[in-house]
């Protein structure tokens, strides 16, 4: 074969014009002599990959990447080029083909719940939504047996046979509801990302929550017993650490941490004081950071990302939530978060100690969370309207507020006695 021969040939792009192709400081292509559009394109970094570049109906230039060399062989690029440039020369709109091809690959990857949930929308709901751990757990647990179903074949009779079985199982109907929307949750972002095309539990009606929950709050007694429980419990801790200390003094071993001079041994009585006087979530509290606390105009601020509903608000500081603050400034080391962990980090539960201040207190069936019963009854019983006690509560709708509305019965025998007979 003659010099001009070679030459010509290495024109086209076979395997061995393309293995023969050296790297340059910058990126460049080389094209095919004979298949107009057919090129490869040639990385510092020693990288070749073929694409067919075409100009569209409109008259901009595009191109499809065909595959790397060595993964794919130079006729099989070829190949590929040659049948893009048949579609592109009878007007089928290549890019907005493969654009298609690679959404419907995806929408059959994620097809299923449990391939969407994996591959997609577990790490994003974590990362994202407040309730994204939980929205998972109750998917994984609850619907276990749909994991493989195709998500636009899940349908409101499933979902009614599923409402049914849970009851049976004695499952309460506002926690049904909340697994319910959890799956209900998760096919909506399914419709966003283009997965189904419908909703399908779109028309599927909650099961009826009868209203009769019981407001818990303290009874001036046990009131009483808590805080002087929160106090021996102190008390206890100190005596144990001063006694601990001398035992180890007396061996020559490193003596523990001195409480003295601080108003406080750890975090829980300042934790309940603080949510009996604020009303805060226990999530919200667990949250707080010390630039959320206004000392000079007494204000606690919730912070949006912090709240249930997504919604910024103000608390105004009881003048002994204010001194505890304080006093617990004193004595944290911690710059940023008010009731940091061991670790450093928001605390995940405080059951334990909690439990603990109960039994000493003989104090039974009362929930951390109903400590914000006890702030909103106690408001409402000295004669704070709804709508505040709504405002400080951070309740998105006054209806959640009208549950407390019982315990201020002399507004209501007031507006009674306006009533009068005619003579």
């Amino acid at each position: 074969m003659t010099e001009l021969e070679q030459e010509e040939k290495d024109k086209r792009l076979t395997n061995t014009s393309v293995n023969k192709l050296m790297t340059r400081p910058k990126p460049y292509e080389k094209y095919d002599i004979e298949l107009k559009g057919f090129l490869v394109r040639v990385q510092p970094s020693g990288r070749k990959t073929y694409f067919y570049s075409y100009t569209c109906p409109l008259g901009k230039r595009q191109r499809i990447k065909l595959g790397k060399h060595g993964d794919i062989a130079s006729p099989q690029a070829r190949d590929k080029a040659l049948k893009l440039a048949a579609e592109v020369l009878s007007g089928v709109n290549v890019q907005a083909k493969k654009k298609e091809a690679i959404k419907e690959s995806r929408r059959q990857m994620n097809r299923t719940l449990g391939s969407y949930i994996d591959n997609h929308l577990e790490d994003m709901l974590l990362a994202t939504a407040k309730s994204g751990k939980d929205t998972v757990r109750n998917i994984r647990f609850h619907f276990s047996e749909y994991m493989n179903v195709p998500m636009d074949q899940i349908t409101i009779p499933m979902l009614r046979q599923f409402q049914l079985e849970k009851k049976k199982q004695g499952l309460k109907p506002a926690t049904i509801n909340r697994v319910v929307y959890s799956l209900r949750s998760v096919l909506s972002h399914a419709k966003e990302d283009g997965l189904i095309d419908i909703h399908p539990l779109t028309g599927l009606k909650p099961l009826n929550v009868p209203d009769n929950k019981i407001i818990r709050y303290l009874s001036p007694d046990e009131e009483k017993r808590l805080l002087t429980a929160l106090h021996g419990r102190e008390q206890r801790i100190r005596e144990d650490r001063v006694s601990g200390n001398q035992w180890r003094k007396e061996r020559g071993y490193e003596l523990f941490y001195e409480f003295e001079p601080h108003e406080f041994v750890d975090h829980i009585k300042p934790m309940v004081i603080l949510s009996l006087l604020t009303g805060i979530r226990r999530g919200e509290l667990f949250s707080i950071q010390w630039s959320d606390i206004d000392f000079n105009n007494r204000m606690l601020t919730v912070r949006a990302e912090n709240a249930k509903n997504s919604r910024v608000r103000h608390i105004n500081l009881h003048s002994t939530a204010l001194v505890t603050l304080k006093q617990w400034r004193n004595q944290t080391k911690s710059n940023y978060l008010v009731f940091p962990n061991a670790d450093g980090e928001p605390f995940d539960n405080i059951k334990k100690a909690w439990k603990a201040v109960l039994e000493e207190a003989e104090i039974k069936n009362f929930r951390w969370h109903d400590i914000r019963h006890d702030f909103a009854s106690k408001l409402v019983m000295k004669g704070v309207d709804l709508l505040t006690v709504s405002e400080l509560l951070g309740h998105r709708d006054i209806k959640t507020t009208q549950r407390y509305a019982h315990l201020a019965p002399e507004h209501k025998a007031t507006a009674i006695e306006k009533l009068e007979l005619a003579a």
